[in-house]
């Protein structure tokens, strides 16, 4: 355990209906992106690129790149969906222009083409405010049968999915495939459909699914495979976000102007994972799929919010403090919270009871507890062991009604001495295998004895406790009068702890709230202000999952049942309703909220203090220029 300015001695003291979402996304959101500019001066300290292909690295991309091509492994409808996707892109990119390009439209289509409007009319207001209106097409409108023929009429009804955005709009647009079948020479697909008017001409979006039709011509490709021609399109269902004012942002990218002036941030901050991973070795648990949170608190009890920026191992932790300006201080030195063990969650939370915020940190040491002094300096206590090193997040509340704040932990793979076989091995869909979460009773007592105690086992919140977990979040969702906990578990089954009185029995399965599949992330809220808790999980949303599980190549022999679940895991989100009989409903769906991508973490808040709580989803993986799914 080690600090980047002070050398610390540790002795442990510690024991053993739902309401419709409009999606906005980033484009809509802001135009420019601020960056901390580096000085001139600290060009020097640019490290220069370095060449980290080897031959070995080299050749194992080549294998992956050669196991999903499906060009060399039989999927033909795979190849198909690649052809039909660049199709549906070319005719978007058709809507940039004023002029349309009849002869390249032409030709992708069959001599009976024929499509419903592609902007429905009319459109049903489903949201408005001073910043956006956003409207839906109603499932009336939606029956209206395929009046536009011909390349004329796909001509006329691409030129009216711009009709309420500025003739100089630039657009960014995209088609994903994520259903299809063949048969009888005919391929037909669901394809989602994205629009986006970039400012600062315009600020607006369309999202639309378009149930596609083409026949396919054998052979007449010179690779072999079958010419495409689309035949039909029908809007299966749509939707318009249009801002009021395309130049105002509605949030402001601020991080040069609150920290900027701090050296860590052009010093350390500033340089990317990339940069870092050249510099520092592995065994500080530097590598590329690191993972480090934030927490949120008021360290020194100004009654402002301070941050706490976790680091990867051999970077100090970054404790920023608030001024009434509203910039923030680098302060991590003198709060004796500059730690370089690697860090991949922190928490503020009073944990002796005395006004002010302690510190949590999820370490490869182990669960470090800092003491605040009320004025943010941090005095050790101790380290709280865990079944392994992989801590994902944290999450406190007064589980027992004692008047102290406990503490659980999630984790994800075990130690490698406690990897576990047979019957328990890992299951991509339903896996066994992880580490234990852990419990902590926190017994802080009036004379200042710091004492925490496992009860994982002891209180019940050890059954179902080997899945790789990767957040929690406590809730009272039963209106008794104690805290329950979800936990979402990566590769299979998550969790939902009913708190009966300081004992736990998981009850998932039997309120319906399984949601097998990647969770990444919990939020709470009362979306619909009936009184009762509702549940969001941040899951993968993935439209090369979802075609692919429906194709017969797919896993040929395995269960239905398997299947079904399998496809799930590229379904997306999950939003639970909490009805009266205490059983939940999955409306995510119904609400629009289940395409967020690969949502890491998903948020509820009230963005415009409506009274109704928004969402906000962080997503996507390692990003690159590549046009994949991720």
């Amino acid at each position: 355990r080690s600090r980047s300015q002070h050398d610390v001695t540790v002795t442990p003291a510690i024991e053993n209906a739902a309401p419709q979402f409009t999606p906005v996304a980033a484009e809509a959101a802001t135009s420019t992106t601020v960056s901390p500019a580096l000085p001139a001066e600290s060009a020097t300290n640019v490290r220069a690129d370095t060449e980290l292909t080897t031959t070995r690295t080299r050749a194992y991309d080549e294998l992956l790149n050669a196991s999903v091509d499906p060009s060399r492994d039989g999927w033909i409808s795979e190849q198909l969906a690649e052809a039909a996707t660049e199709q549906l892109n070319q005719l978007l990119a058709q809507v940039q222009h004023d002029r349309l390009d009849t002869t390249a439209i032409a030709t992708l289509l069959t001599s009976d083409f024929a499509c419903t409007p592609l902007r429905p009319a009319p459109l049903t207001r489903l949201y408005r405010d001073d910043m956006v209106l956003a409207e839906v097409a109603a499932a009336k409108t939606l029956q209206t049968p395929p009046t536009q023929r011909g390349v004329s009429g796909l001509q006329q009804s691409l030129a009216t999915l711009r009709a309420r955005i500025p003739p100089d709009a630039v657009f960014q647009t995209k088609a994903k495939l994520v259903a299809m079948q063949i048969q009888d020479k005919r391929l037909a697909a669901r394809a989602h459909i994205e629009l986006d008017a970039l400012p600062p001409q315009a600020r607006a979006q369309i999202r639309t699914n378009w149930d596609c039709l083409w026949g396919l011509i054998p052979a007449a490709e010179p690779n072999g495979l079958p010419r495409l021609q689309l035949s039909a399109i029908r809007v299966a269902d749509f939707q318009e976000s249009i801002a009021r004012e395309a130049d105002v942002d509605w949030f402001i990218e601020s991080t040069a102007a609150v920290i900027g002036h701090n050296r860590v941030v052009q010093e350390q901050l500033a340089f990317g994972l990339d940069d870092w991973l050249k510099q520092i070795e592995r065994t500080h648990r530097m590598h590329v799929f690191m993972a480090c949170g934030v927490a949120v608190g008021d360290a020194n009890g100004d009654g402002m919010d301070d941050l706490y920026v976790c680091q990867p191992g051999g970077l100090p932790n970054r404790l920023f403090v608030q001024n009434r300006d509203g910039t923030a201080d680098e302060v991590s030195w003198r709060a004796r919270v500059d730690w370089l063990d690697s860090t991949s969650s922190a928490l503020f939370v009073d944990l002796d009871n005395d006004g002010d915020q302690d510190l949590v940190l999820a370490t490869l040491s182990g669960l470090v507890i800092l003491q605040n002094d009320g004025a943010a300096r941090f005095n050790l206590v101790g380290t709280l062991p865990t079944d392994g090193s992989d801590m994902q997040s944290l999450t406190a509340a007064d589980y027992d009604n004692d008047g102290d704040v406990d503490l659980f932990v999630c984790l994800n793979f075990p130690k490698a001495s406690a990897q576990r076989e047979g019957d328990g091995a890992f299951t991509y869909h339903d896996a066994n295998d992880g580490a234990q979460n852990h419990l902590f009773r926190n017994e802080w007592t009036a004379d200042h004895t710091w004492k925490f105690t496992d009860v994982t086992e002891a209180s019940g919140i050890g059954q179902d406790n080997h899945r790789h977990s990767l957040a929690a979040s406590w809730e009272d969702y039963d209106n008794d009068g104690d805290q329950d906990l979800y936990v979402a578990n990566d590769y299979g089954q998550n969790c939902l702890y009913r708190n009966d009185g300081g004992t736990f029995r998981n009850v998932a399965a039997s309120v319906g709230v399984v949601d097998q599949g990647s969770g990444m992330s919990v939020s709470w809220s009362d979306i619909n202000n009936d009184g009762r808790m509702d549940l969001y999980v941040g899951n993968m949303f993935s439209s090369a999952g979802s075609r692919i599980t429906t194709q017969p190549g797919f896993r040929p022999g395995i269960a239905d049942a398997t299947r079904s679940i399998l496809r799930r895991f590229a379904k997306g989100n999950s939003l639970f309703l909490n009805r009266p009989d205490g059983n939940f409903q999955d409306v995510g769906g119904q609400a629009g909220v289940e395409m967020a991508r690969w949502a890491w973490s998903s948020l509820f808040f009230d963005m415009n203090n409506s009274g109704f709580e928004d969402i906000l989803v962080a997503n996507g993986y390692i990003s690159t220029d590549d046009t994949g799914d991720l």
